[in-house]
């Protein structure tokens, strides 16, 4: 069984995440070897994918915050608090 747009003969490799802390909650995920291979480059010796993976969300929604605040600085009028 395959997801619906991807080629089970291209060169993907399985691998198990675990949800949360090894509640019996399983998922499995199609990653190109590529992938993987950066994966492993920037994890840490006994860090998990689930690990890594949840690593890379925190920083990205603090990358997606920082960016908003930034556009808010640069694109929105402030009013003094007195004047409200």
């Amino acid at each position: 069984m395959h997801q619906k747009g991807l080629n089970p003969a291209q060169n993907y490799i399985n691998y198990n995440g675990y949800i949360g802390h090894m509640t019996g909650s399983v998922t499995t995920i199609a990653l190109q070897k590529k992938t993987v291979d950066v994966l492993k480059k920037i994890s840490h010796k006994g860090e998990t994918y689930d690990q890594l993976i949840n690593k890379l969300i925190g920083l990205s929604r603090k990358q997606l915050f920082i960016e908003r605040q930034k556009n808010i600085l640069e694109n929105e009028e402030f009013v003094e608090l007195e004047k409200v």
